[in-house]
């Protein structure tokens, strides 16, 4: 049987702070995840994992967050 593949990152949500990451509250992260596994519902939202979508482990998400504030497992 096949495994359900674990996200390869996490939110650290004190760290996290959508209003200050963009001019416009979009989170950079979540903009630049290829799968949209990280998601944003509306601006200055925290972003979080989507439950129907599987994180590939790039981790680009974590490289462009401003705030350092997803970390890789």
């Amino acid at each position: 049987m096949e495994q359900t593949p674990k996200a390869n990152i996490r939110v650290d949500y004190q760290k996290c702070k959508p209003d200050q990451c963009s001019n416009d509250g979009a989170c950079p992260a979540a903009e630049v995840c290829p799968v949209k596994a990280l998601r944003q519902e509306e601006k200055n939202d925290f972003p979080f994992l989507h439950p129907s979508k599987f994180c590939r482990g790039c981790q680009v998400c974590a490289e462009k967050c401003p705030l350092q504030a997803i970390e890789k497992l």
